[in-house]
């Protein structure tokens, strides 16, 4: 089974704060380790040497995005970062379309407990079970 929950702001500056909102969560979590992926647009203009090890903390993974937006055309919202976190079973993408992807083989707490939080801040969000979407109403 595939589980993927995709929420569309209504605006760029949500998707920053949803990131940063995201990094405290994991901070409060006790999470002291995720795995980060930049896509392939920030790679273009990124030097090998310029790269982090691909585990980070979560504050780790903030310093790393600030360098990349810094050196780079890149940004949240507009290129993707694929954070993985084993604890909550589930691998979070934001998107160069704007938005925010997670995937996971089951729905979960953590899963669940980020639907009703973009719900509760107006967000446009879809889920879906092995690729049968639907929106979803708050």
């Amino acid at each position: 089974m595939t589980y993927e929950l995709y929420g569309n702001p209504v605006s760029l500056k949500k998707i920053r704060d949803d990131f940063e909102s995201f990094l405290q969560l994991l901070k409060s979590r006790g999470i002291d380790e995720v795995a980060v992926y930049f896509g392939w647009a920030w790679q273009l203009e990124i030097e090998d040497e310029d790269w982090e090890k691909p585990e980070d903390s979560p504050a780790g993974v903030r310093e790393q995005v600030k360098r990349a937006e810094r050196v780079t055309d890149g940004f949240i919202g507009g290129d993707e970062l694929f954070i993985t976190v084993r604890e909550f079973s589930y691998q979070r993408q934001y998107c160069h379309s704007a938005d925010v992807r997670i995937t996971s083989e089951y729905p979960n707490q953590h899963t669940e407990e980020q639907k009703l939080a973009w719900i509760a801040d107006g967000w446009e969000v879809h889920e879906s079970i092995d690729g049968e979407w639907r929106e979803v109403e708050g």
